[in-house]
């Protein structure tokens, strides 16, 4: 019967603990080169690696709420504006046909051509607006 030391027995029992707790892992970038891990580094390294693949799909449906969100805003301001922007069209309408009215009906002349330039006032306005001249 072969006796071993009490040394060599707990560095052989150390051996088999690494060698039941490590694994073997690919170098860096594929290389041909093995690298030896621990079992509990690898499981974290693989428990890391697909919380990065979810956190990624995450922020993939988070950033297309948000921008879907945003453009919504945008959507509403803008036809908000153009709800604001019709309605000035209209008022200047109103006031240009009547500033042509008090034009044409005023007898004094001072009121007629502040009537006239104010028509024109408003013209301009239309035409810097983009809106048809009627």
């Amino acid at each position: 019967m072969i006796q071993i030391s009490k040394e060599r027995l707990e560095i052989n029992h150390a051996i088999e603990v690494i060698k039941r707790e490590t694994v073997i892992a690919k170098g860096l970038n594929n290389s041909n080169y093995n690298v030896s891990l621990p079992i509990d580094l690898a499981v974290i390294l693989i428990e890391q690696a697909e919380r990065v693949e979810y956190l990624e799909k995450e922020y993939k449906v988070r950033r297309v709420c948000y921008l879907e969100e945003h453009i919504d805003r945008l959507e509403k301001e803008l036809n908000n504006y153009r709800g604001q922007y019709f309605k000035t069209q209209s008022k200047l309408r109103d006031f240009r046909k009547e500033a042509n009215i008090i034009q044409g009906f005023s007898r004094e002349r001072i009121i007629s051509r502040t009537a006239f330039d104010l028509s024109c006032d408003i013209r301009d306005l239309m035409v810097e607006l983009g809106m048809r001249n009627d």
